[in-house]
């Protein structure tokens, strides 16, 4: 025997720290194996307080009259976990190919140092998205589109352009969301498939230099049936493509580019990324 408990909307009329608070509870209540406790919300803060249980969190969508469920699935999304795991092999691929010169394959050789094993890997991609998946980022759940990019100068970019010159996109609900660095973004091209998001891709191709050309391979493969199109790639990096020399410390290059989108950016440069935007997007291209 056990309790079953349904709470509708449990952060109706509850601060951010309130909804925090109830939201520990009720996982607390859920410990005691003698309830089980199911919550309908609209809450990011709800989502990302069970984010460290993946396959706790189901995603409702409703289309055409009909509600789909999506979830992290397998035993404890072992499945989901499974599909998030791949550039190891991809980047050892590379360094053990003869044919590329010894040289180009330094980077990819650092990044392999000491790889863990399936187990340990999948372990540290459940600490990765209890992480991630803090109440901001857990705003993807709600999202109707998604678009993956590598950084925060990226999505600051994007985040001012979608609410100043690109309003005709807003009614597309879309959610910019930073990936922290190329390496993740099939990570998160895998938590999209496993909650039914569609999304489109952006990414630098870095000139297809070194590893990085067996990089942006893996990621066009990673395309699924809710990726909008094959993930695009902007020649070089984002500061190439627009024309703009952010200079300084990584740290500072947002506040950098916000300020020159927002003073005096290259008009025909912001069109042509508007066009990679529709094409990351699945937007047919204006005539």
């Amino acid at each position: 025997d056990f309790t079953l408990i349904l709470f509708e909307e449990p952060e109706a009329f509850l601060h951010p720290t309130q909804q925090d608070e109830l939201a520990f509870s009720l996982q607390h209540l859920a410990s005691s194996g003698s309830q089980q406790i199911i919550v309908t919300t609209h809450s990011p803060t709800f989502a990302s307080r069970s984010a460290t249980s993946l396959p706790s969190i189901t995603r409702a969508c409703r289309n055409n009259g009909i509600t789909r469920f999506f979830q992290a699935v397998g035993k404890e999304g072992s499945l989901f976990f499974a599909k998030t795991r791949g550039i190891v092999a991809v980047l050892q691929d590379y360094v053990d190919d003869p044919v590329i010169p010894e040289q180009q394959k330094r980077r990819a050789r650092e990044m392999l140092q000491d790889p863990p094993n399936d187990e340990i890997a999948e372990q540290q991609d459940r600490y990765r998205f209890a992480i991630w998946l803090e109440s901001e980022r857990a705003n993807l759940f709600f999202a109707k589109e998604l678009l993956l990019v590598e950084g925060a100068t990226e999505r600051v970019l994007l985040n001012y352009l979608l609410a100043n010159k690109w309003a005709d996109l807003r009614s597309r609900r879309i959610y910019v969301l930073d990936a922290m660095g190329k390496l993740n973004i099939h990570r998160f091209m895998a938590l999209a498939e496993a909650y039914g998001m569609p999304h489109g891709v952006i990414a630098d191709d870095d000139g297809d230099r070194i590893h990085h050309v067996a990089v942006n391979g893996f990621i066009r493969a990673q395309k699924n049936e809710y990726t909008r199109s094959t993930p695009v790639f902007l020649e070089g990096c984002t500061e190439e493509f627009l024309g703009v020399d952010l200079g300084g410390p990584n740290e500072s290059k947002p506040m950098r580019m916000l300020k020159w989108v927002s003073d005096t950016p290259d008009e025909e440069r912001l069109a042509n990324l508007r066009r990679k935007v529709d094409a990351a997007l699945g937007i047919p291209l204006q005539a």
